[in-house]
């Protein structure tokens, strides 16, 4: 095939300037390919700036063009919504078994010319075959969801699992399905916009390769291939894939494909992970432990399949302004009951704080330290964090268990279904210490409370639950309430909070610039304007007032 446009000469991995985001090459995981697919004609037409490079970077091709090819000269051809060209055109230039990505700004392209129906209808005429359409959420430059639309319960899945059950979502469901009686596809379309994927061939699979794979399918133990997909992109590091059968009210699996070579390890340890602990664990414990179905390894990769949890996460119900405080905290501490519990169960021993602090406080803060200058007041910070880490050192009574350590106990990532917690996203858990987990669910618990209100301030969080000493809020006060409990179940002193407040800080500030280097995101200036890095700065100016003693504890 010849095709025509600009080339893209090589770039280093180490370059960084004009890339693209990596979630804006996620629509690759929606092709019925596998993931390490390299196409040696990509035609990427419109789309946000260094998509090219992302393009490459991702080994998609070596060398994709920006502009329209020749009339069937492209083996893949994505039309982001800003693509300049008529559908028709657009789809007039994919080759004999070649693939289509579309994205349909309705509004940009007119509201009544591009139905699903009618976009299908022109894609035919073209020689193409639709293989799945979807909802794109929030928009399609900022993707974080693709919806299947032909599969009539997904979307209110969706709904539910991100906002909850609450009567804007069951209207609109109605709605959804009412349409969809009357206008098949078209109706289920609320949407400003949606994408498309398509091939030029009489047939092919309408879901994502990995579920399409057979061996995944006998991993998973469905007895018939499923009939449409959701697709969350959420975390950054990789694509989780929700299949459903064609009525299903929820998804059949949980299946997962790291977006690059280097998140592979990962996805390989939440996999190690889960089958230890549930092979180890109480049955009552393990069963909040989501059960691993095996491992594929597909070329530089692998496709991970796991059983779907049910339940409604804490930061959902966090966030309904229609349920009363007591309601959200009695949430946050089931969950932290279940933690107290997990960590009592994974102990395998106490180290003493002088030792601990070496890994936990010194090592991190030099990391830390090496990675950009400090600001005055992480220097003060860390000044000040360093003498209460001195002074700690002297009691041979202060201690921390060493335990199986989750590293995103977030409130997103656990479940609850009637009194039973479920908690997902192992990728990270390792050995480590107690206490970090527990910072982690009581700060993402409060801003879920405040994303409710309209609030979105992380930095407020941490300000609130670990600087303010008088005047808190009832949620603040009964979340430390609650952490309190956490500290005297595992047998852990108080003073030792605010030096693991400091250290989870840092951690997560080390943690987060990790992951945009490996996703080749970051320029060396950049980790400064990390919002993880700047509550580290935000600490540090009140550096002081987070180890002053407290006259009633945490």
């Amino acid at each position: 095939m010849a095709a025509t446009g600009t080339l893209v000469a090589g770039v280093a991995p180490g370059e960084t300037g004009t890339a693209a985001p990596l979630r804006s090459v996620d629509w690759r995981f929606l092709l019925p390919v596998p993931p390490d697919t390299r196409f040696p004609h990509v035609a990427i037409l419109g789309g946000p700036p260094g998509v090219l490079v992302r393009a490459q970077l991702t080994g998609l091709s070596d060398h994709p063009i920006d502009s329209l090819p020749t009339r069937g000269a492209a083996h893949t051809v994505v039309a982001y919504d800003d693509a300049p060209h008529t559908i028709s055109e657009i789809a007039a230039s994919v080759g004999q078994g070649a693939f289509l990505y579309l994205e349909v700004d309705r509004e940009r392209r007119g509201i009544r010319e591009t139905t699903p129906a009618r976009v299908e209808a022109e894609l035919r005429a073209a020689g193409l075959t639709v293989l799945a359409m979807y909802a794109v959420e929030p928009t399609l430059r900022a993707s974080r969801a693709f919806i299947s639309l032909d599969a009539p319960r997904a979307m209110r899945w969706h709904r539910q699992s991100t906002f909850g059950d609450t009567p804007g979502v069951r209207f609109g469901d109605a709605v959804r399905r009412a349409a969809a009686r009357l206008a098949g596809r078209s109706g289920t379309v609320l949407h400003r916009s949606y994408s498309v994927v398509a091939v030029r061939a009489s047939s092919g699979s309408p879901v994502p390769w990995a579920l399409g794979d057979a061996a995944i399918a006998e991993l998973a133990g469905w007895r018939e291939p499923p009939a449409a997909a959701v697709m969350l992109t959420y975390g950054g590091d990789r694509v989780v894939l929700f299949p459903f059968a064609r009525d299903g009210r929820e998804p059949i699996a949980v299946v997962k494909v790291p977006k690059l070579r280097s998140f592979v390890g990962r996805t390989e340890n939440e996999h190690a992970r889960t089958r230890a602990l549930r092979a180890s664990l109480d049955p009552a414990l393990a069963a909040g432990i989501p059960e691993p179905l095996g491992v594929r390894r597909v070329g530089d990769t692998v496709t991970a399949a796991e059983r779907y949890v049910r339940g409604t996460t804490l930061a959902v119900l966090a966030r309904d302004v229609r349920r009363p405080l007591d309601s959200k905290l009695q949430d946050l501490s089931l969950a932290m009951a279940w933690l107290a519990q997990f960590h009592r169960a994974t102990e395998v021993g106490r180290i003493p704080w002088r030792d601990a602090r070496r890994h936990l406080l010194d090592e991190a803060i030099r990391t830390y330290s090496n990675a950009h200058p400090l600001a005055d007041t992480e220097a003060s910070l860390f000044r000040v964090a360093q003498t209460a880490a001195d002074a700690a050192a002297m009691s041979s009574e202060l201690t921390l268990p060493l335990v199986c350590e989750h590293c995103d106990f977030a409130a997103w990532n656990i479940v609850r279904d009637g009194d039973r917690v479920g908690v997902v996203d192992w990728e990270g858990a390792r050995e480590g210490p107690a206490v970090h987990d527990a910072l982690h669910l009581i700060t993402t618990w409060l801003y879920a409370v405040y994303l409710g209100q309209g609030i979105d301030d992380e930095a407020r969080c941490v300000r609130e639950l670990y600087l303010a000493r008088e005047d808190r809020s009832p949620a603040v006060a009964g979340a430390m309430r609650i952490l309190g409990a956490y500290l005297r179940a595992l047998e852990i002193d108080s003073r030792l909070v605010s030096l693991m407040v400091v250290s989870h800080r840092v951690e997560l500030a080390l943690r987060r610039s990790e992951q945009r280097r490996l996703q080749v995101e970051e320029a060396p200036s950049d980790t400064d304007t990390l919002p993880e890095t700047q509550i580290v700065r935000m600490l540090g100016h009140e550096a002081r007032r987070l180890f002053e003693p407290r006259p009633t504890g945490w």
